[in-house]
């Protein structure tokens, strides 16, 4: 089945017509230069991102690379846009909805999400998105290589500024836009928890801090910011007592099951992490959209400018796996090509990473 250019048809613009290519000045080089060279012929590649409308973008630049693309489309973390999986379908490029039915082909490179395909053995590597597939791959022992740009400078841009930026906009969707009228209670402190706080603090100054770390608590009191250990039970229940919204962002599962539920009640719980932080004491239907990212109920989860630097690593990775022969290790996206890229978004755009 021949595909057609994604980016030919009218489908594709009424989706991305919401981005400024002003906006994504890495992925328009990426393609200039995929255009010149089709450097990816012959390879076949899974992509295995969230589906949204910034992720076209992300499918017409591979299909310009001259690769061999099939993309899952995973309900994971939000329900996909019909019209986006039609206009996929349209450019005949092959869609999964169930993973058994891809056990069976070999992929040469998978550009995965928490480390969904982490037993499908391709023969070249896994580009890995997530903190959460990281850290899983990390402990795994492998018959591949795989490259994170997690452990980089770029993943601060989208996991800070975007997912702190993605929260504010969530949330005055879902609960409410007068934030500075709510307090709130964050479990963790990393990239994600400091993006969601700087975000935060913008809006309101009642903000309690959870996090495990000594170090991390003593930064937050040098921020002028409320710190409490995770291992402090009660001061941590009382501090959920006398909090509006409780957000988790650790990335760790279950890790509200120490606390007792009762302190919960009448809360606006979230999780922000792509593990279930909450846990089997609670159930779906009482978090917030469903135990999932609250930035994925908005057409743009987090908007194209902080996603840009990310997925223009993930896709530089195929490089790596093509033209060197790295160990069946993780290994983090060369630190002075990341660094290169860092520089050059904040050069553009001059947004400071919150607490850094």
């Amino acid at each position: 089945m021949s595909q057609k250019s994604i980016s030919s048809l009218s489908s594709y613009h009424r989706h991305t017509q919401i981005f400024d290519s002003k906006n994504y000045p890495f992925l328009i080089r990426q393609k200039k230069r995929y255009l010149n060279t089709k450097p990816y012929t012959g390879l076949k590649v899974l992509l295995n991102i969230p589906l949204t409308a910034s992720v076209l973008i992300v499918i017409d630049i591979l299909q310009t690379s001259g690769c061999d693309l099939c993309i899952y489309a995973s309900d994971r973390f939000l329900k996909i846009d019909p019209q986006l999986l039609a206009c996929i379908e349209e450019a005949k490029i092959p869609l999964y909805f169930e993973k058994r039915a891809l056990e069976s082909i070999k992929f040469d490179v998978i550009l995965d999400c928490t480390a969904e395909f982490h037993d499908h053995h391709p023969s070249l590597g896994i580009s890995e998105l997530t903190e959460t597939g990281s850290f899983f791959l990390k402990n795994k022992k492998l018959s591949y290589p795989v490259i994170t740009v997690n452990d980089t400078r770029i993943k601060l841009l989208e996991c800070s500024l975007g997912t702190g930026d993605g929260f504010i906009r969530a949330f005055s969707k879902l609960v409410t836009p007068d934030t500075h009228k709510q307090s709130f209670i964050i479990f963790g402190f990393g990239r994600v928890g400091k993006g969601i706080v700087g975000a935060l603090l913008n809006k309101s100054k009642n903000i309690f801090i959870v996090d495990n770390n000594e170090s991390t608590l003593s930064k937050i009191k040098e921020y002028g910011l409320q710190g409490i250990h995770a291992k402090q039970i009660s001061a941590v229940e009382k501090a959920i007592a006398a909090s509006d919204v409780v957000v988790t962002a650790t990335a760790l599962e279950n890790v509200l099951s120490q606390y007792e539920k009762k302190y919960f009640k009448g809360k606006i719980l979230i999780n922000m992490g792509a593990a279930d932080e909450f846990g089997p004491q609670f159930s779906d239907s009482e978090v917030l959209f469903e135990k999932k990212a609250i930035n994925f109920t908005l057409e743009e989860p987090t908007l194209i400018k902080y996603l840009d630097p990310t997925f223009y690593g993930l896709l530089m990775a195929i490089d790596f796996f093509c033209y060197t022969k790295l160990p069946n290790l993780v290994h983090p996206l060369p630190q002075f090509i990341a660094e290169d890229i860092f520089i050059q978004w904040q050069e553009l755009f001059n947004e400071p990473i919150p607490f850094e």
